[in-house]
């Protein structure tokens, strides 16, 4: 996996539990030193497999807004 990856691959174990993240650094001009940017993209489970970041859902709207949608599909009595 490690070769397959462009820039550094940082392995953390949180709670028992390994976490893989993809490490990267930029200039931060404001306090002109380098910042460490890391991005989660997946974990190992117990029995070795890497398994992919999941994507999340889109978020649905507000209640206000989604109930307003429901009720302009309801039938006029």
């Amino acid at each position: 996996m490690k070769k397959k990856e462009p820039s550094h691959i940082e392995l953390k174990i949180i709670k028992n539990n390994y976490y893989v993240y993809r490490a990267t650094s930029e200039w931060d001009k404001e306090r002109k030193k380098v910042r460490k940017i890391t991005e989660y993209i997946g974990s190992i489970d117990h029995g070795g497999i890497f398994r992919k970041k999941r994507e999340r859902s889109r978020i649905r709207e507000s209640g206000r807004e989604f109930l307003s949608m429901e009720m302009a599909h309801l039938p006029i009595i």
